[in-house]
């Protein structure tokens, strides 16, 4: 499963339209991730919090921190997290690509219906994303 931008090339578009673009946060920041996430509705039809571990992963990665080790028991919204940030940078970069590797296909099959449940029950993202679920791509 891959997923790209939905903008073709340069750099991030002034115009972005996410809550905290328009908030005026910047961008690849934890107060900007959390209230891109607070707009993301799940599955459940909830909107997601973005929880304290899950501050601390994007911190580690807006850092720039190459290898970040995330050990947390099963069902404890990794996967959701992971695919939050993927529609997040692609979103934010433009012509990014975010290839996904999982221990098993069953888990990128998991992170691919989580990212698409995102675009499809999250109306900003529903006109910015197209979840092509025969390919297991979203653009």
């Amino acid at each position: 499963m891959a997923t790209r931008a939905p903008r073709a090339s340069g750099a991030r578009s002034e115009r972005c339209r996410c809550p905290g673009c328009v908030a005026g946060l910047t961008p690849f920041t934890v107060p900007h991730f959390r209230v891109y996430c607070a707009e993301l509705v799940l599955d459940s039809l909830k909107l997601m919090v973005l929880e304290p571990f899950q501050a601390l992963v994007a911190s580690d990665l807006f850092a720039g921190i190459p290898e970040i080790w995330e050990v947390i028991p099963e069902g404890n919204g990794k996967t959701t997290f992971w695919a939050a940030m993927g529609l997040y940078h692609c979103e934010h970069r433009s012509a990014a690509f975010v290839p996904i590797a999982a221990s098993s296909r069953d888990q990128a099959e998991t992170y691919y219906r989580q990212a698409e449940a995102f675009v499809e029950n999250t109306p900003r993202l529903k006109k910015l994303f197209d979840a092509q679920a025969g390919y297991r791509r979203i653009r």
